[in-house]
């Protein structure tokens, strides 16, 4: 029971692995292995030129950048059903995905560049980063190339902001938006204060609104509202610790 169990599962990911890589789009510096069915000396692993292009034997080079694989495929076989091969039957594998990257920056543990394996989601990518720390701010920033009307890109750059509470604590799938070649993804660090104490451990840390006062936690009947001594800023309490006031930065 269990062996077909597995059998299924592994069934189920192949079926949803197989679309992904034939709907990729093929460019400079990916890797390719090609196979011709019943055709062994064929077997060719070729790494995408800088023009676009691959040789394969019988017919030479053939340009595949900006094709699909299910397109390369299909552009591959044509080429060798005129005079080569009866109905040939073409398979592409990417062995190595190198023609798109994105980079990401900020509160994640692995900043750097990630290689797109295919359609991408920011999840994917920031999970391929290692995830975001615990100091990550309350919005990931996306900056892209904007795109004109007839495909030509623009000077100009967009940007997308993701709220991590929607995209992490919620489970909203629209916030879990594609990523595109390109992209700069960056998580900022979140502008807080922290304060030692039980009651901060438990909540892992708080953000305290503009001017509001920090408890002192040398002092618990302050922390409780039952202090009884009028502090500088009028409250009752010892005068403990406050928050930035205007114009203060709250970046530590």
């Amino acid at each position: 029971m269990n062996r077909y169990l597995l059998i299924l599962v592994v069934s189920l990911l192949c079926c949803t692995a197989a679309p992904a890589q034939q709907e990729y789009v093929i460019g400079e510096g990916d890797l390719l292995k090609i196979t011709v069915y019943d055709q062994p000396d064929l077997i060719t692993e070729v790494r995408v030129s800088a023009d676009g292009r691959i040789a394969f034997p019988l017919i030479g080079e053939v340009m595949v950048s900006n094709l699909s694989v299910a397109e390369a495929e299909k552009a591959i076989a044509r080429l060798l059903e005129e005079g080569y091969i009866i109905h040939p039957h073409v398979a592409i594998f990417i062995s190595e995905y190198k023609s798109k990257k994105v980079t990401v920056l900020g509160e994640v543990a692995k900043p750097g560049i990630v290689v797109l394996r295919g359609a991408s989601t920011l999840m994917e990518v920031l999970s391929d980063a290692g995830g975001i720390t615990q100091n990550a701010g309350d919005a990931i920033v996306i900056q892209r190339k904007s795109v004109a009307g007839d495909g030509k890109k623009e000077k100009d750059e967009v940007s997308v902001v993701v709220d991590t509470k929607r995209l992490f604590e919620d489970g909203d799938v629209t916030a879990n938006i594609p990523v595109q070649n390109g992209d700069s993804i960056y998580v900022p660090k979140a502008a807080f204060v922290y304060v030692d104490g039980p009651e901060v451990h438990h909540h892992c840390r708080r953000l305290y609104a503009q001017g509001e006062r920090v408890p002192d936690q040398d002092h618990p009947e302050e922390r409780e509202g039952r202090g009884n001594d009028q502090g500088e800023d009028g409250r009752s309490g010892a005068a403990g610790r406050r928050h930035p006031g205007a114009g203060e930065s709250l970046l530590s």
